[in-house]
């Protein structure tokens, strides 16, 4: 999984600024997959305080529309739910855009406590369809 010599042009996007987070966090623009070939979602884990944290894909028919949960899109390995335990980590996930059922996809981080705190940012690295 992950990058390797056989992508072509590559694009980088911040979806959840790396920061302390004490709340869901979900990137604030959808990323329209029709201009993607492939898509890796990196999760960048510092100091996680307490708390269980999860990732889920939502997706979109439209940019303003809906985001839902949106099942078996995870190519291989899937999240790690993190916790203190798995905290200082770097996570990445390949997403199946064949099996997508909408255009829109949007990366939201949940926590379970509401005291939780935890230093991370997510980004999402793509290989971009030839233009």
């Amino acid at each position: 999984m992950g990058i390797n010599k056989d992508w072509g042009r590559i694009s980088v996007t911040q979806a959840v600024a790396p920061a302390v987070h004490t709340a869901t966090a979900t990137q604030a623009a959808g990323i329209d997959t029709a201009l993607y070939r492939k898509l890796v979602v990196v999760l960048d884990y510092g100091v996680v305080t307490d708390g269980t944290w999860t990732t889920t894909i939502t997706t979109s028919a439209t940019v303003g529309g809906s985001y839902v949960a949106d099942d078996g899109l995870v190519t291989g390995e899937a999240f790690t739910v993190v916790t203190s335990t798995e905290d200082a980590q770097v996570y990445e996930v390949a997403i199946d855009l064949d099996a997508l059922d909408n255009r829109w996809l949007k990366v939201v981080q949940t926590e379970t406590v509401a005291s939780a705190s935890s230093l991370f940012g997510i980004t999402l690295v793509g290989e971009l369809k030839e233009a």
